[in-house]
């Protein structure tokens, strides 16, 4: 009698989305269990899990290896957040890895627009003193324009956290990253642009870009089927 091969686990690291349940992610998951592969929607600490202090990429990055360490080598499918904790991740097991997916990963400021921003910002607060330094709403209205929001939906150690997470690029991950990579991105993203996606392709020795058009930040919501179909002609 033939033997049935083991399908292997596609484990998900979902991105910055304070108290989420993986209820958007259920249509998407769906077409890769009906595909035939076995899926694991991660507990993130900070989102299912509190924290109690304060974490940094590199404690996320620790945490993930305990999650995996039963695999010899683990497919990884990140999004946003989660993308940029697996890019650093494969980094520093590469050969930990057997396959990796992401999905409009952070990790990478727009440093042009990030510095003008922030010389907006400083001119501003320099002019009209500390009062309005204090607002909430000028605050908002900043992270808002560096693509930082979330900030404000984080409290106590996830806030600080987000804080040490947004100093904590990936650029120079990139390179050391070995495994085959399949690299998805809404062709109007807004809050990573679709040149991220082009940056982190070209930089991955073995990545492709799948480029969804109509989909913004999340095509795993919004385009399910067709992100779906990607991921599991990449992974077969």
């Amino acid at each position: 009698m033939g033997v049935t091969a083991k399908m292997p686990t596609i484990y998900i690291l979902h991105g910055w989305a304070p108290n989420t349940d993986g209820e958007k992610w259920r249509s998407f998951l769906g077409f890769l269990e009906s595909a035939g592969f076995k899926v694991k929607f991660l507990s993130m600490p900070g989102f299912e899990v509190q924290l109690t202090k304060a974490w940094t990429l590199q404690d996320f990055v620790n945490w993930l290896k305990g999650e995996i360490e039963a695999e010899e080598k683990a497919i990884l499918l990140g999004h946003s957040f989660g993308g940029q904790i697996a890019i650093r991740f494969a980094s520093q097991y590469p050969d930990k890895i057997k396959k990796l997916v992401l999905i409009a990963n952070s990790g990478m400021r727009d440093k042009v627009l990030h510095k003008r921003l922030k010389r907006i910002f400083f001119y501003v607060l320099s002019k009209l003193g500390k009062p309005i330094a204090k607002s909430e709403r000028i605050r908002k209205a900043y992270y808002t324009l560096i693509g930082a929001e979330d900030y404000l939906a984080a409290t106590g150690p996830l806030r600080e956290t987000m804080g040490n997470v947004l100093k904590d690029e990936i650029r120079k991950d990139l390179p050391k990253i070995i495994c085959p990579t399949l690299v998805v991105w809404g062709r109007s993203d807004k809050v990573t642009p679709p040149k991220h996606g082009r940056f982190v392709a070209e930089n991955i020795k073995n990545a492709e870009l799948k480029i969804v058009s109509g989909a913004r930040h999340s095509p795993q919501f919004t385009h399910a089927k067709e992100v779906a179909v990607l991921v599991t002609q990449f992974l077969r």
